[in-house]
């Protein structure tokens, strides 16, 4: 086989491995990193839902796949990263009220989604 045949070859491989390859819906969750730098607040909806507020304003809603005791209560965790990104195989620790250095429970998270606020209920 010459270089030019080869070089189609391939092309042609990666174009049909790449169309084979599911794509997840823009609204489905996906594997997604949020880089800590970038977090300006985080608020625990419940004990196993978390919204992150990135500096440039998007929201990223983290849905853990199991609960996380207390999460809500004491509305504030910490992490420990190996890099500056914060990804759906991390873990958070639960930092128990009033001393907020206590660990509580450790969870992990989930995958992230983009989150858009329920509207705010018209004044009557």
């Amino acid at each position: 086989m010459n270089r030019t045949a080869l070089a189609v070859a391939l092309a042609l491989s990666s174009t049909f491995a790449a169309a084979a390859t599911p794509r997840a819906q823009p609204d489905e969750p996906q594997s997604q990193c949020v880089t800590t730098t970038q977090i300006r607040s985080t608020k625990a909806l419940d004990d196993q839902t978390i919204i992150f507020t990135m500096t440039n304003g998007y929201q990223w809603k983290n849905t853990l796949p199991r609960k996380c005791p207390r999460l809500k209560f004491n509305d504030s965790f910490s992490y420990k990263l190996s890099g500056t990104r914060l990804c759906d195989l991390d873990v958070i620790t639960v930092l128990e009220r009033p001393f907020g250095e206590i660990q509580g429970p450790t969870c992990g998270l989930g995958k992230f989604e983009k989150y858009v606020p329920p509207p705010k209920p018209a004044k009557a």
